[in-house]
């Protein structure tokens, strides 16, 4: 039978454990990071929660849509997910020494997502057949079919962050920094990027100024606008 759990980073949730034993007196859960090199950070590290009950999932539930958890769904069972998952404590990557990988953190998995090859997602995934979560309000997923969740075999070896997986964070977080913008003055959002990569081609390397700059261009944009097309402005 499938079930729901639901991941929380607890340095982001910091209110997560208090509100799992208000909601159940006798919780189902695991703090990840107990019998890994991280055990003495458990309290501040990833939990895994297995409602117990309707009430439960219903309390757990606004978790995701307010970016606080991430949903996984699995007919596996609830050691087999949280071994998985203490398997990603530590990440691989690119000229630099392993690191602590948040993974629990509902804004990394999203920043990822796209960049993500089928290996490396059912890495990520291992029994679960989906993992989701929501960031700004933009719900994001990983899936797979019931049948490789299934299949899954644990491994030791470390999740890899390339280059590529980087570059895709990047990208997502400047998406969301510049939708705002696009909805303040009704731009699109392509245009904003592309003044964005315009102001950090020429050696700025300072996101804030790049987002002065794309909001500064924004703004003269309207105004021209305006003067092209008074009428608009007046019926507006």
């Amino acid at each position: 039978m499938r079930m729901s759990r639901f991941l929380v980073d607890l340095a982001w949730h910091r209110d997560g454990l208090r509100q799992l034993f208000e909601t159940e007196p006798s919780p189902r859960y695991h703090l990840l990071y107990l019998q890994t090199h991280q055990h003495e950070q458990a309290t501040a590290g990833p939990l895994l929660v297995e409602p117990a009950s309707l009430v439960a999932l219903q309390r757990y539930r606004p978790w995701v849509e307010e970016g606080l958890a991430i949903e996984l769904v699995s007919a596996q069972p609830f050691d087999r997910v949280a071994d998985h998952l203490k398997t990603l404590t530590v990440i691989e990557c690119e000229q630099a020494p392993p690191s602590l990988f948040r993974y629990a953190d509902p804004r990394v998995l999203a920043g990822l997502e796209a960049s993500l090859n089928a290996p490396e997602r059912a890495r990520l995934l291992g029994p679960n057949e989906r993992m989701r979560g929501v960031v700004a309000g933009q719900a994001w997923q990983l899936q797979q079919d019931t049948e490789a969740a299934a299949r899954y075999a644990s491994s030791e070896a470390p999740f890899r962050l390339t280059r590529q997986h980087l570059q895709g964070i990047e990208a997502w977080r400047r998406q969301l920094m510049l939708q705002p913008l696009a909805a303040q003055y009704a731009i699109s959002l392509e245009r904003l990027i592309d003044w964005y990569q315009e102001h950090h081609a020429t050696g700025v390397d300072n996101e804030q100024a790049c987002l002065e700059y794309c909001r500064r261009k924004a703004h003269e944009a309207r105004i021209s606008d305006t003067r092209a097309h008074p009428e608009e402005e007046i019926s507006s």
